[in-house]
């Protein structure tokens, strides 16, 4: 990305804070995991954060797991983000997996 004003999006562009976490625990019998993930990205430079609409930013999301076979898992997951991913402004979705573990 090159802005007119700023020039290109290149160089020191600021600091990452970020976590991951997660609980599993059984419930009537079954196995679940509750887990979270989130970065928050800081004084971006300027024509980044011209172009992805702020100085910080923040992304992550919230997963409910189902391991409802041995090696089968069923997901439903709250995904946010603000000023991220060229999106000016916050934005969200929700993301549903079925998956089998190799």
């Amino acid at each position: 990305y090159t802005s007119k004003k700023y020039g290109q999006a290149t160089g020191f562009n600021g600091y990452v804070l970020g976590w991951v976490a997660a609980y599993n625990f059984d419930m009537f019998n079954e196995k679940f995991v509750i887990s979270n993930w989130n970065e928050v990205e800081m004084d971006r430079n300027d024509a980044y954060a011209e172009q992805q609409g702020g100085k910080t930013g923040l992304n992550g999301a919230v997963t409910f797991t189902w391991k409802f076979m041995p090696r089968w898992t069923a997901s439903v997951s709250y995904r946010y983000f603000n000023n991220k991913l060229g999106y000016d402004g916050y934005g969200d979705r929700m993301n549903y997996l079925i998956g089998f573990e190799f």
